[in-house]
């Protein structure tokens, strides 16, 4: 067996998932016709001291930030505008682009690290909600967070303000974040530009977090920015419940404060939704809301967009139905109303009228281009089948497999992807007709007379011996390609740590083969951490073995397959000046030490432990100048030693695949 080279493929943060939780409606009862309408204020919200304030303490950046922030980074700074630093850089001016009513300072979100780190300055004190409870357990408390955020000239720079909502215990239940702004957005001028975002509270917040940030976009590794006049508003709800009478509505008292959206048109989509467009007339409305007359006069909340949102979709909306959809109806014709809402006062409804459409049902057909569908991905004993979708108001796919007169599957709502596994080889032909249900039978469907068929040729696997590839290595195996050939082409498919994976029937001679550890996410992607390749040749009978190894300290250290070994941090002197710090790992088991890009010392390293469950790694260096621990975190590409002057005792230390890249602020 022929050497094995391991090296790294990139790291990636999990992606985290957002969680709506389900609404329960709850009904009003009914009172008499004598009864008079009310206007509620939840929690006795007009006198709180959360409300219409704002609760972003030193916002406009006019005072020392360590009063009221933590900056964990010691990277941010609050500087004049007009500020100098020799002609290095460019900060914003009095005369730039940003707040009207600016004062003289802005946040400064510096980086480190050559601009790829960036400054996390996270607020001392988190906000508690407890004295608005109640309020917020309804779901109906709004928040409006807003700021200005920039960067310089055309340089890929910019600032977040993130707002975390925090249960009593427990990861958060939700994240905004504004800012990002880009330099087109600047017309790559230096200057900040207003962002604004508004929304609920979650119900069962009870804390409020808050975190200024450097930017980052997307294309770019730059991690630095400018922020002024942050700010968070939490708005008081006023309810107003009218007069009901066996769930038939009477007319809400009138309501001034902005005008009513105007130009309310209702037409129907498909068969089985109505689309409601208008005309935001108004500046200051924290959003619409949408509703529904139907025929017998009750009415159903459809939407309540968020501002200077203009459109409404309604598949049929209920908040009586037992699954909380009503089917519109053939040929039927309905009233929306849409007013805009305001802090404790809202517009008068605007309405408009519109007819759905008239039943036969018709078959669907291609709206957007043309229907094409492929095999991809094919194997010996298993292939993907997959197909677009220019329809419009498809109920699903029905899947025919080989000549079958009935449908093997259904995918309802746009499935657009299915995989056979297990197969043996041959050709597998499937075809894929999209349908639409008769609302008044739902188990009659309608077929389009447009369907796209495709086969896939599984060829028959070589013939000779088995490999075995043993996983010894600390994380599962979820991609290994034998002569150009996945053999884990789907999710939960791999090899864990400790066991092996055979392929009978191996032709005898040379073969390649690369494995990738790593972890498979809930929507079937590779989450990679480390790449083995090698090649071997397979003998004329019996079997051949593979390890796949662990990563040595050696590996982890020095990043094959260019084996740079490059890892850089920075620290500030007592007297305020930065400096460029770095190590230089080999394989053999020694280091270069460097400051200022001018080498210092030299010695050895060795692995202390490593815990795979956690993506880390101990490890120690010992010279005659240094003798400590590093803590290696695997996913981040980063490692933590307090190996420091007393100014800056610990130093975080990132890989570099570049290099020393000279840095004048910080040499």
């Amino acid at each position: 067996m022929k050497t094995i080279t391991a090296r790294f493929v990139s790291f990636f943060l999990i992606v985290i998932f957002l969680l709506f939780p389900l609404m329960t409606v709850q009904a009003i009862p009914a009172v008499t016709d004598q009864q008079s309408a009310s206007t509620v204020i939840i929690g006795d919200s007009t006198i709180n001291s959360l409300f219409s304030t704002n609760l972003v303490p030193d916002g406009d950046a006019e005072a020392p930030y360590d009063t009221w922030w933590v900056d964990n980074e010691g990277f941010a700074q609050i500087l004049p505008y007009g500020y100098s630093c020799g002609g290095m850089c460019n900060f914003p001016s009095p005369y730039d682009e940003g707040p009207v009513l600016r004062g003289s300072n802005f946040f400064y979100m510096g980086s480190t690290d050559n601009h790829t780190n960036g400054t996390n300055l996270w607020i001392k004190n988190k906000i508690s909600l407890d004295t608005i409870q109640e309020a917020v357990d309804t779901g109906k408390v709004r928040y409006i967070l807003s700021g200005y955020f920039g960067g310089d000239t055309d340089s890929p720079n910019t600032a977040q303000f993130h707002l975390f909502f925090e249960p009593e215990s427990g990861p958060n239940i939700g994240e905004v974040i504004i800012g990002n702004v880009t330099p087109e957005e600047r017309q790559n001028k230096t200057g900040l530009i207003y962002r604004e975002q508004t929304g609920y509270i979650p119900t069962g917040s009870r804390y409020i977090n808050l975190l200024i940030q450097s930017g980052y976009l997307d294309y770019s590794y730059w991690r630095t920015g400018f922020a002024d006049n942050l700010s968070l508003v939490l708005i008081p709800i006023q309810s107003y419940l009218p007069i009901t009478t066996n769930r038939k509505t009477s007319e809400a008292p009138p309501q001034t404060g902005f005008p009513a959206p105007s130009g309310v048109t209702v037409t129907p989509n498909g068969l089985t939704r109505m689309d409601i467009i208008w005309t935001d007339t108004s500046n200051n409305e924290l959003g619409f809301e949408v509703q529904r007359i139907n025929q017998d006069s009750t009415v159903d909340t459809i939407c309540n967009t968020k501002p200077n949102v203009t459109y409404c979709l309604d598949p049929g909306i209920s908040q009586s139905a037992p699954y909380g959809y009503v089917y519109l109806g053939n040929n039927t014709t309905y009233t929306y109303q849409v007013r805009g809402v305001g802090a404790g006062i809202n517009s008068d409804w605007a309405s408009g009228v519109g007819t759905t459409a008239t039943m036969p049902l018709t078959p669907p057909s291609p709206i957007n281009g043309p229907y094409t569908c492929e095999a991809i991905d094919v194997t010996s004993s298993s292939a993907t089948f997959v197909w677009n979708d220019p329809f419009d108001y498809e109920a699903g796919f029905n899947l025919y497999l080989g000549s079958n007169a009935y449908p093997s599957w259904s995918m309802i709502e746009g499935g657009a992807k299915i995989t056979f596994i297990n197969q043996v080889p041959g050709s597998i032909t499937l075809r894929m007709v999209p349908f639409v249900f008769d609302r008044n039978n739902p188990s009659v469907v309608y077929e389009s007379s447009t369907s796209c068929t495709t086969t896939a040729n599984l060829p028959s696997p070589p013939a000779s011996g088995i490999t075995k590839f043993y996983n010894n290595a600390s994380y599962p195996v979820i991609s290994l390609v034998v002569d150009g050939w996945e053999q884990f082409p789907v999710r939960p498919l791999g090899i864990l740590p400790g066991s092996y994976y055979e392929l009978y029937e191996v032709p005898s001679g040379q073969h390649s083969w690369t494995a990738i550890t790593g972890f498979w996410d809930d929507w079937g992607q590779r989450f990679s951490m480390y790449t083995y390749t090698g090649e071997y040749d397979q003998p004329d009978s019996g079997s051949y073995e593979i390890d796949i190894p662990d990563m040595t300290i050696q590996d982890l250290m020095t990043v094959p397959p260019t084996n740079l070994g490059y890892w850089e941090g920075y620290y500030f002197d007592g007297y305020g000046n930065c400096y460029t710090t770095a190590f230089r790992f080999n394989q053999n088991g020694t280091y270069d030490f460097y400051n200022a890009n001018s080498k210092i010392d030299n010695g050895t390293y060795s692995l202390v432990q490593r815990e795979p469950a956690i993506f880390s790694t101990k490890f120690h260096v010992y010279s005659a100048n240094q003798n400590v621990d590093g803590l290696l975190i695997e996913t981040h590409g980063q490692f933590f030693m307090k190996n420091g002057p007393p100014s800056w005792p610990q130093i975080t230390y990132v890989y570099k695949p570049q290099g020393y890249v000279y840095n004048p602020f910080c040499p």
